[in-house]
């Protein structure tokens, strides 16, 4: 087994295959800052790139098709947790922008339908304002999954709208130049850079819910909002080992998904996904990015994840190679085209990661790790989340393998880990041998 350890190195890089924000000369129209938006990042950026038909040399790509537009649009590669940190204390500084997540907020359906009061408070702001349900695609997405003759494509237009929302664009370009204007001079990587950061974003619930933070403004959203408070409070060690070790994966054209669990009762590193009796599947949920969910759906925000009271908890990464996303025979994992940004907007199962369900789920049956009663049972010829060939039993042996090999341990026991690597492998070795 080669689980690695988080370390404290870092690598300075120029490769591709994560997020990327616009260097834009003062002069540049902002009708040429949205068409670099709409026809190059939300096409080439990772996570949008996989769906492309091939893997050609992305960075390369980026830059010939921004320099088609205006041949000073650069792209610039920024570490998704920085700019995602950077993102929410944009929250709680720019009222416009607060207001648009707020209204996102209320479109969705994450409310307590047994609360009167609150469903009531719902119900009129959505009429009031004319609002859908925006942010949550879990109804359409199973809709496309049954439905006979569908394709991918279907399935790719739900993540295309949301990223291509022409306010999510305009909130990407501001927060862009207010980025690349507060890290001048600075490392992505530096304690003060990202502490400046994290003490710009209030640490108190009250102030949350004030705000209007959708999720905090829920009857069950308390407990998982001042976790993650907890999280940005006492977690800044964390949060940069995170940062660093997405600038090795990005040097290494890999990507990261990230979890938390209990090592050798439920988590993917050690657990199988698959049952004996029944032939079953378990999807496990993977975050695409540390803060994705982070306004609507916290309760699937990985970042809320790295904090728990069981005695055998791990918060890991799975440092998965880019390449290995594009065939579908050797992927055992689903990763939706949805950009950092609206990610961070978004609500529901859909807009994270899973690993795949075995190929006798493709005509439905009953299966694990979606929750909402929407997603209880679906079909899915088009291996979207089926994978085309293993069985559940078959894949489940091949993720543990993967995972043994992939996994990057941040955390067990509520101890960040960099220098203490061998006394960590320790624990686990002695743990796995007393069970």
């Amino acid at each position: 087994m080669k689980v690695i350890f988080s370390s404290l190195l870092l690598f300075i890089c120029t490769s591709l295959n994560a997020l990327h924000l616009l260097e834009i000369s003062p002069d540049i129209s902002i009708e040429k800052k949205q068409q670099a938006y709409h026809q190059v990042l939300m096409k080439w950026d990772y996570p949008m790139c996989l769906i492309q038909e091939d893997a050609p040399d992305y960075e390369n790509k980026l830059q010939t098709e921004l320099s088609k537009i205006d041949p000073r649009l650069k792209p610039r590669y920024v570490p998704t947790t920085l700019w995602q940190l950077f993102v929410l204390k944009f929250y709680f500084h720019d009222a416009s922008f607060r207001n648009y997540v707020k209204e996102l907020g209320y479109s969705c359906r994450m409310y307590n339908a047994s609360n009167l009061k609150e469903t009531e408070k719902f119900t009129s702001y959505r009429k009031q304002h004319g609002l859908k349900w925006l942010p949550n695609i879990d109804e359409k997405v199973v809709e496309i999954l049954n439905k006979q003759g569908s394709s991918l494509n279907e399935i790719y237009q739900l993540y295309h709208e949301m990223n291509h929302r022409n306010l999510v664009c305009h909130f990407f370009l501001k927060i862009n130049d207010a980025f690349l204007n507060a890290c001048q001079n600075r490392s992505y990587d530096d304690p003060k850079f990202i502490e400046e950061i994290i003490e710009s974003i209030p640490l108190s619930f009250e102030t949350w819910v004030d705000e209007g933070h959708p999720f905090s403004c829920l009857s069950f959203g308390k407990e998982d909002t001042e976790r993650l408070i907890s999280v940005l409070k006492d977690s800044k060690g964390l949060i940069r080992n995170i940062i660093q070790e997405e600038i090795k994966a990005h040097q290494s054209k890999s990507i990261l998904l990230f979890r938390g669990g209990e090592l050798f009762n439920n988590s993917l590193l050690f657990y199988p996904i698959h049952s004996e009796k029944t032939d079953e599947s378990y999807s496990f949920s993977y975050g695409n990015s540390f803060f994705g969910g982070a306004f609507i759906s916290i309760d699937a925000c990985a970042a809320n994840y790295t904090v728990s009271q069981a005695k055998h908890y791990a918060f890991h990464a799975l440092k998965v190679p880019l390449q290995d996303l594009y065939d579908s025979t050797s992927s055992y994992f689903t990763i939706p085209p949805i950009s950092p940004m609206a990610e961070m907007l978004a609500d529901g199962e859909w807009f994270h990661a899973h690993t795949k369900l075995g190929c006798t789920h493709k005509q439905g049956g009953k299966h694990g790790g979606f929750f909402a009663q929407i997603n209880a049972n679906f079909k899915d010829e088009l291996g979207f989340i089926v994978h085309p060939s293993l069985s559940p039993k078959k894949l489940s042996e091949k993720l543990m393998a993967f995972t043994a090999d992939h996994g990057i341990i941040f955390k067990i026991n509520h101890r960040v880990l960099n220098k203490n690597s061998k006394d960590a492998l320790k624990i686990l070795r002695n743990h796995k041998d007393s069970n």
